[in-house]
């Protein structure tokens, strides 16, 4: 991982953190976006309404009470498969990619 970047633009400011994986987009964009492959990683069950990522989808993170018991909202607010998916709310999901490298970035 990289240094954190303190982003603060715009009404809500945030914090970046880059990871920069081995993986092609492809990969990448199915860990973030098919359900069954975030949960191997995501702390929550993360379900999109429709079941396909698509701006506009309202989106549902379940996490488990050994967790934190509560569940969150969100909306699909980006989409450009397979190279950017982005949600508002506590945790901002996306996936960037250029010809040397792909990253998934969380925003805070």
């Amino acid at each position: 991982m990289t240094d954190a970047t303190l982003m603060p633009e715009g009404a809500q400011p945030a914090i970046r953190l880059e990871r920069v994986l081995a993986d092609p987009p492809a990969v990448v964009w199915r860990a973030l976006t098919e359900r069954d492959q975030l949960r191997s990683w995501f702390p929550s069950d993360v379900v999109v309404d429709g079941g396909e990522s698509v701006v506009g989808a309202a989106l549902t993170f379940r996490f488990p009470p050994e967790v934190i018991d509560t569940t969150l909202t969100g909306e699909v607010l980006t989409v450009d498969e397979p190279h950017t998916l982005g949600s508002p709310g506590e945790r901002r999901r996306c996936a960037s990619s250029s010809h040397r490298r792909t990253a998934a970035h969380d925003w805070c």
